[in-house]
This record gives structure tokens, sequence and C-alpha cells, in this order.
């Protein structure tokens, strides 16, 4: 199939997230402002670093302002509760929460398919149910380190 008939569908998002990552933010934000498709990046601990103007307007954020952390909530399954234990529950439960030295490459959870991700305006009524690629990945820093992230990107 060439490059000109590729649908939406098709498009392989694992590695797009792979040529963003090695060539630096510049390009990785300019290939995801680029999708029509909602995208968002969030941090282990749930902070919102990226959403394209098409993830904006499926939230409802006006023009040129970024919505909330709390705007954007990945479905998870809900955690066993065990006795006296405290269970992390806020950001991206499965991936590291510390930054690791760019030289060690800790395995991260594969991209997977169909996962959902709550949409809410600012009033904080629901908007949407998103179906989205889930894509983990290390994005690095300029101190030597690099933490993960996921990318997340509407699937249609």
């Amino acid at each position: 199939m060439s490059s000109m008939n590729r649908t939406p569908s098709s498009i392989d998002f694992a590695q797009i997230a792979g040529i963003a990552a090695a060539t630096g933010k510049a390009l990785h934000k300019s290939l995801l402002d680029l999708l029509p498709q909602p995208v968002f990046v969030r941090s282990a601990t749930g902070s919102l670093l990226y959403c394209n103007q098409a993830a904006a307007y499926a939230i409802g954020t006006p023009r040129g302002e970024v919505p909330e952390a709390w705007q954007v909530t990945p479905q998870v399954a809900p955690q066993p509760h065990v006795a006296g234990v405290g269970v992390e529950s806020e950001g991206e439960l499965d991936l590291p929460r510390e930054p690791v030295d760019q030289r060690s490459s800790p395995a991260l959870p594969p991209p997977s398919n169909h996962f959902c991700v709550l949409l809410q305006d600012p009033s904080g009524m629901t908007r949407t149910m998103l179906s989205t690629h889930r894509i983990p990945f290390w994005m690095a820093a300029s101190d030597g380190t690099k933490r993960a992230v996921v990318l997340y990107v509407g699937s249609g």
C-alpha cells in the first residue's frame, strides 16, 4: 500500500512515537499537531504534557487554551483493595514514576488499542468516552535522564 493511500487507522502510531522521541520535541510537536485525531501525552504521575488542537476541541476547551490534567482521565480496571495498604490511584499506574538514566532501558508496557479515555469539558461535565491507541515511551530530558510517558491517539 502506498503512503498516499493509507487511512488514519492504518498509520503505525508506535512508529510515529519512536521517530518523535528520537528526533526531538520540535518534530514531535509538529507531527502530532498535524493529526486530525485527538492526541494527548501524559506523564507517569498524570500531568498533561501535551494535547493537539483536535484534542482541545474534543474536550471543549476554548481555542488557544490548554486543558487541565483532570479533563483527560484514562479508564483503568479498579485495583483490588487490600486493608491497610494505600494504593497509588493517580496517573499511569503501570509506568515507572522516577526518571532513569538515558543509557538504561527498562521495559515499558506494550502499546494497546481500544483504550478508553474519559474527556470532560471545563465545567466538569462528561464530554465523551474516547477510544484511543495507548503508546508508552521514554521521553528524554536535558539532565541526562528520561521519564516514562504515554501517548494517547484517538482511534476513530
